[in-house]
């Protein structure tokens, strides 16, 4: 049997991966010239440093079972994270999660008793299982609100503006205001729940590992998708079987016989674009937390900013800091045709806000336009996510693998590319099998 694969990101090569493993003959199509989709590692003057995604939680299982699987080493970062409040960073320390939260400087005292509400929300929508983060779509019946909406009715602006929109931003790079409460209970699950994992050299190492395994032709944009009455034909190509693993809008143009399947989903479902920048300096910041999550009051322009010499000491030369900033959408709309140099300076101007003691110390940077960086999960995406899910044919000669189809993410990725191959691998591929 022969297949191809339309995306070379983690759900792709997931994909191609287990096909190969089962024994069929796969090709991998990649319209970049290098795999891994949203997993970019780079190196440049003694710095590894992060394009895309930048951690995985230990909540992924499917990811780490992968990761396991191809003998990758996985660390935990340091347990502490911070929120920029009142010109500085506050840490949290999630190993002693409630006396840190007690002590914590985040929040007041009124809206930290405030928090017992959110607390008992997420308790109870997880206990109703709407809270399965490898598929969000069981979500749905909560899915009637923007996180913003839910703060500032249950604990008010002070734990909105601190807590709530600091975390979806750092979840989503868009304001707390724009994206569904769903993200908002997800993220609190995370946090309670698991701690955060690198991939010892870099997160783009799992894309590079499983790209040894099977073909990939890079710098390839496939442009039709058809399944016939015998296969598949991808760009007049013959193949038995397809896995598309693009974004929403991709797979939408280039499968034109699923497009019913496909419309109600990405007329709702759009995407967030992203400013991805890399920063190196000639000097650490006394701070130990491994991300610094900030809120749209005090950053309008960069959603999140992570420390990444303090994920792995590897990651920058000694004595040095490497930060890895992602900014919020519509600021990323905003300044996308700007020149990196631009962007770079607006980004320093963030960091240094957070730590001013880096002011000219900066010696490194790099930047990347994400066009699909994740779905934008408005009210109302999880009910078309579950719809779409629920509508799939695990029969048929195409199958898709997609960062649209539960909360996007690592863990996302492995899951449902792993799903798509196994959907082919069942159906028995026999030659009267059409997608129905």
């Amino acid at each position: 049997m022969r297949a191809a694969v339309i995306g070379a990101g983690l759900s792709g090569l997931t994909a191609a991966y287990r096909l190969k493993k089962a024994g069929w003959d796969v090709l991998v199509f990649e319209s970049e010239d290098q795999v891994g989709g949203r997993t970019l590692t780079g190196e440049s003057g003694g710095y590894r440093y992060e394009l895309g995604a930048t951690v995985a939680a230990k909540s992924y299982i499917p990811y780490f079972e992968l990761a396991d699987e191809l003998g990758l080493q996985l660390s935990p970062t340091p347990p502490i994270v911070s929120t920029f409040r009142d010109g500085k960073p506050h840490c949290l320390h999630l190993d002693r999660l409630v006396r840190s939260a007690l002590t914590t400087k985040i929040l007041s005292w009124p809206a930290k008793l405030k928090c017992m509400l959110i607390a008992l929300d997420v308790a109870a929508a997880s206990l109703k299982g709407y809270l399965d983060y490898t598929d969000l779509s069981k979500s749905a019946p909560i899915d009637n609100e923007s996180a913003a909406d839910y703060l500032r009715r249950r604990v008010g602006e002070e734990v909105h503006t601190y807590l709530g929109d600091p975390l979806i931003r750092t979840m989503t790079m868009t304001d707390a205001d724009k994206i569904s409460k769903v993200e908002f209970f997800s993220g609190i699950m995370n946090v309670m729940k698991s701690q955060a994992y690198i991939c010892e050299g870099g997160q783009g190492y799992m894309a590079d590992v499983l790209a040894e395994h099977v073909e990939v032709n890079t710098g390839h944009r496939v442009t039709n998708v058809l399944e016939t009455e015998s296969g598949v034909q991808v760009d007049g190509e013959e193949f038995d079987a397809a896995v598309v693993a693009a974004p929403l809008p991709v797979a939408y143009d280039i499968c034109p016989g699923y497009r019913d399947l496909l419309s109600p989903l990405n007329q709702s479902l759009q995407y967030t674009e992203c400013l991805s920048v890399a920063i190196g300096t000639a000097a650490v910041p006394d701070c130990p937390a491994w991300i610094v999550q900030v809120s749209a009051h005090d950053f309008p322009e960069v959603a999140q900013i992570v420390l990444e010499h303090n994920k792995s000491p590897e990651n920058a030369p000694k004595g040095h800091g490497l930060f890895a900033c992602l900014w919020e959408k519509d600021a990323s709309v905003q300044y996308r045709d700007a020149s990196d140099e631009y962007i770079y300076e607006k980004t320093l101007k963030s960091v240094c806000k957070a730590f001013p003691e880096l002011e000219g110390t900066a010696d490194f940077f790099a930047v990347k336009r994400w066009k699909y960086a994740i779905p934008w999960t408005k009210i109302g995406s999880y009910k078309e996510i579950g719809h779409f899910n629920a509508a799939i044919n695990p029969a048929a000669r195409v199958q898709f693998a997609g960062d649209y189809m539960s909360a996007t993410g690592q863990h996302t990725a492995v899951k449902f590319g792993t799903q798509a191959a196994n959907n082919l691998l069942c159906a028995g591929r026999g030659a009267d099998q059409t997608s129905g």
